[in-house]
């Protein structure tokens, strides 16, 4: 599904609630931080229920 979603989206899609490790740790958290430097850094959220497509 990943590789499927690369190819279509040039990129990935993750439910910001569902956990993205064994310890529980809400993708939208888990993406809030560079294991590199230690610190948080900022991610795009995109509330796709909300948005208007306008052709």
């Amino acid at each position: 599904m990943r590789f499927e979603q690369k190819v279509k989206y040039r990129g990935e899609f993750f439910p910001s609630n569902y956990p993205a490790n064994e310890s529980g740790t809400a993708y939208i958290d888990f993406f809030q931080f560079d294991t590199r430097t230690n610190t948080r850094k900022g991610i795009v959220a995109i509330d796709l229920v909300r948005w208007d497509y306008d052709d």
